[in-house]
């Protein structure tokens, strides 16, 4: 009978992975500094520009990951 051991084990480091990741796009986001909402007192958004919508798109699927590998390790985790 095999060990689930190293699948856990690479459940894990996958999941660190996707943090790391998920860390680094959020502080992209961060120092990008992606508008979200209007100026004050004016009614129109402000646009993205190109750089904010790929910091914007990296940081959702870097979530993803981070949700995705989360799931993972702790389905595993339930079926020791």
């Amino acid at each position: 009978m095999g060990s689930i051991r190293p699948e856990r084990e690479d459940a894990r480091a996958e999941y660190l992975g996707a943090a790391r990741s998920f860390t680094s796009a959020l502080a992209a986001y961060v120092a990008t500094g992606v508008p979200l909402f209007p100026h004050r007192g004016g009614a129109e958004l402000p646009p993205w520009d190109r750089e904010h919508v790929t910091v914007l798109l990296e940081l959702h699927a870097a979530l993803g990951a981070v949700i995705d590998t989360r799931r993972s390790h702790d389905a595993g985790r339930r079926h020791r």
